[in-house]
């Protein structure tokens, strides 16, 4: 990806929509992404998965996704070496964690996965980051077995309408259309191509 650029999909991601001639106009340090999704080692915070993104070769932030990936995974390369817990499936086909294996996919969750890609995000990019949040709450909880959203919705047309009052300055007439614009390039991945984001957890089955 940092070298030709271009769109990383994970095998089990499904692209849901006829895609036909759909253009991705990302620019240079732009990563295009999905939805957020949440996941038990965010404590159900919602995220920007890796397994579909799309750039352009030489994005700087990939650089820098890359640069702190390798210092990260130094830093832990004996964890690594020492460990490779496994999962397994019980008779109903549920995964069936361990408290181990946990805390290894914890550790590749930080090291080079999900929270390293957001981290970098919303530290080289924080003018789109929020974009895929708005309309949902940042954070859930677990009631009754089902997923709850938790706290305030977000809502970027709110905020920004806000930034600018307290500004003393007059939102533009189209901000709406440009929030919507931006959520159309910057979210593309769900926005156009409507990606269902697998879950074959192929790691149960390989070391």
């Amino acid at each position: 990806m940092n070298k030709y650029g271009g769109i990383y999909l994970d095998t089990d991601d499904i692209i849901q929509s006829d895609i036909g001639n759909a253009l991705l106009n990302a620019g240079s340090n732009d990563i295009l992404l999905s939805k957020p999704v949440a996941h038990k080692l965010t404590e159900y915070r919602p995220f920007y998965n890796t397994s579909n993104f799309a750039t352009q070769p030489g994005n700087p932030v990939i650089t820098d996704i890359i640069a702190e990936m390798n210092e990260r995974f130094s830093a832990n390369k004996s964890y690594f070496a020492a460990n490779r817990p496994v999962a397994t499936r019980g008779p109903d086909g549920n995964v069936l964690y361990t408290p181990a294996f946990d805390a290894y996919e914890g550790k590749i969750f930080e090291t080079v996965g999900p929270n390293l890609f957001n981290d970098i995000l919303k530290r080289k990019r924080p003018d789109m980051y929020e974009l895929g949040f708005d309309g949902i709450t940042k954070e859930s909880k677990i009631v009754d077995n089902k997923l709850v959203a938790s706290g305030p919705t977000v809502n970027i047309l709110a905020t920004t309408r806000k930034f600018y009052t307290n500004k003393g300055i007059a939102p533009p007439d189209l901000l709406g259309l440009h929030i919507k614009a931006m959520k159309e390039h910057y979210l593309a991945l769900s926005q156009k191509f409507n990606i269902k984001i697998g879950a074959e957890h192929s790691w149960i089955n390989t070391r």
